[in-house]
């Protein structure tokens, strides 16, 4: 694994959740191992961004469901702007749906928050060392196709949607009202009126209601 010559043998890691009790813990974990530090913590996408532009970390934990710019964004924007910090996306959403999309927007990893500590730091070690990571589950139903068997994936109309349309299906899918979503989502009531009509046609559903029902059943998955 490449290490830090800023900080020795010690790879730099800076955590960005929106939620401080689990930066925290992160922050924890990964200090207490002899090859990490954590360096830096963000609440949301602009704060990451200033910081990482400080502090060069090798790598940065991303939570995807940030407010305004999510993980994904969060993701494309270190892409074109610091291409050497290496992502890992760290989620409670099914990877499934985001996993895919999280490698197509740069990230080199993605791991359900639910895992365990010690597959949490295999994930980060495995993404400092140059490789992906995806769960076992995942990797071997992505290579099945391959060798002719079917496998579990997003259904076509969920893979149509863009990274933004499907942020605010998850947000619909909370519970949320418009100027709620528009708040975190930071755009306005009218475009989120916008997404939900474009959502509803694409996903062939014929009112409110459906798509409220469609969006509460994705974030149960």
């Amino acid at each position: 694994m490449k290490r830090s010559a800023r900080l020795g043998t010690k790879a730099t890691v800076f955590v960005v959740d929106d939620h401080p009790l689990v930066r925290q813990g992160l922050s924890l974990l990964i200090n207490q191992q002899e090859t990490l530090v954590v360096v830096g913590e963000a609440g949301d996408g602009s704060q990451a961004l200033a910081g990482m532009e400080r502090t060069r970390p090798d790598l940065a934990i991303i939570d995807i469901g940030l407010k305004g710019m999510d993980g994904l964004e969060l993701a494309k924007c270190l892409r074109k702007q610091q291409p050497r910090v290496k992502v890992l996306i760290l989620s409670m959403f099914d990877e499934v749906i985001y996993a895919e999309r999280a490698l197509r927007a740069g990230a080199r990893g993605y791991i359900m928050k639910q895992e365990a500590n010690k597959e949490l730091l295999n994930a980060i070690q495995r993404v400092l060392s140059g490789r992906i990571y995806l769960s076992e589950a995942l990797s071997s139903a992505m290579l099945e196709p391959a060798a002719g068997r079917r496998t579990k994936s997003a259904p076509l109309s969920q893979r149509r949607l863009t990274d933004r349309e499907l942020e605010i299906l998850r947000l619909i899918g909370q519970g949320r009202k418009n100027q709620e979503i528009a708040a975190a989502a930071g755009i306005s009531g009218k475009t989120v009126q916008a997404y939900k009509e474009n959502l509803k046609r694409k996903l062939h559903l014929g009112n409110s209601a459906e798509l409220t029902r469609y969006a509460i059943h994705l974030n149960d998955k």
